[in-house]
């Protein structure tokens, strides 16, 4: 469930990674090359990559209750959590979890391109038919639009996306008090889907302050800005391990 594309025991702090719909744990495949004293973690859900023989889950509450098991037992030192769009509400509701089952909490939650939880769900259309559904990844530098030119992709990868997108827009919130750590955001200059205004809302969830930080690119800064975004979450956590 859980992937460390380079794991390092001796780091002083892990970084939980959750991956935009559709997306894997390699998303996050480079990541501990910018982050020297992190230990990077990834979700790697079932349907996706290694584990594509794998039914693919479709309610929030299915993930985070598969994930936290292992983590548990990973848990072992400091932990933050960052999530991209769908991966952004997981970890949000990954981090709930946890503070209800083991009592623990993140030294901070990063949200990438991910409205409020408490915002309206987004327009069904997960159970669109295929090419239906492929056409509404409208944004030209979306790495999903690949679907659409092969018909052997869009078999192996859509059923996954496909639930993911059911995970995000059958998703319900309910409130529970604010999370004792900081919260940061961050949104692209050009994102269609999600803004300023959509990520503001997110200082409701928590006691310990936040802030948000606006990068250039479209929805998906997380790949055509990777080196700025890494350079921005390695400067939140650096207070952390330093």
């Amino acid at each position: 469930m859980w992937v460390a594309p380079e794991p390092r025991p001796a780091a002083r702090l892990i970084l939980l990674c959750a991956p935009y719909a559709g997306g894997g744990a390699s998303v996050f495949r480079s990541w501990p090359t910018h982050l020297p004293h992190v230990e990077v973690i990834a979700l790697q859900l079932p349907g996706r990559e290694q584990r594509v023989s794998e039914r693919p889950m479709r309610r929030l509450v299915d993930v985070v209750r598969a994930a936290l098991p292992e983590l548990m037992h990973r848990l072992d030192r400091p932990f933050a959590l960052f999530g991209h769009s769908l991966g952004g509400l997981l970890a949000f509701e990954i981090a709930l979890e946890l503070r209800r089952a083991c009592a623990v909490a993140p030294v901070k939650l990063m949200v990438s391109a991910c409205r409020a939880p408490q915002s309206p769900p987004p327009r069904r259309t997960f159970d669109l038919p295929d090419r239906e559904l492929v056409a509404t990844l409208a944004d030209p530098r979306d790495p999903r639009r690949s679907l659409a030119g092969s018909p052997e992709l869009m078999e192996l990868m859509l059923p996954s996306l496909r639930a993911d997108l059911e995970i995000a827009q059958t998703y319900e919130y309910r409130p529970r008090p604010p999370l004792p750590c900081r919260i940061v955001g961050y949104y692209g200059t050009d994102d269609q889907q999600v803004g300023a205004a959509g990520m503001a809302p997110w200082a409701q969830h928590t006691s310990a302050g936040y802030r948000q930080h606006v990068m250039p690119g479209d929805h998906f800064f997380v790949i055509g800005q990777r080196r700025r975004l890494l350079a921005a979450v390695a400067a939140e956590l650096t207070v952390q391990t330093g």
